[in-house]
């Protein structure tokens, strides 16, 4: 089951939280270049700075679901849109 990469790891604690957070993030992109390395199709991933799940929600103001906040980030969520779109215009419409 896996390699020595993916052995469980106990979390560090840090002084700011923040580190904590960046660590995720830097594991959640390198997981993602593993999973389409080799394929021959481009792969695009776009971090919105500020923006939380669900940014792309109609509903205003923030809402917490099982302990998240989803919030609405308007300009993440129109060019979101716009890449999608792009992507489907490219790609379906021939």
């Amino acid at each position: 089951m896996g390699g020595p990469d993916m052995a469980p790891q106990t979390p560090q604690r840090s002084a700011r939280p923040g580190e904590a957070v960046a660590r995720l993030v830097r594991r959640a992109v390198l997981a993602c270049a593993l999973l389409v390395a080799g394929t021959p199709h481009d792969v695009t991933l776009k971090i919105y700075p500020g923006a939380r799940h669900g940014f792309d929600r109609l509903q205003p103001g923030p809402r917490v679901y099982l302990g998240h906040t989803l919030e609405r980030h308007p300009k993440a969520a129109i060019d979101a849109e716009e890449q999608v779109q792009r992507f489907l215009a490219r790609y379906l419409v021939r």
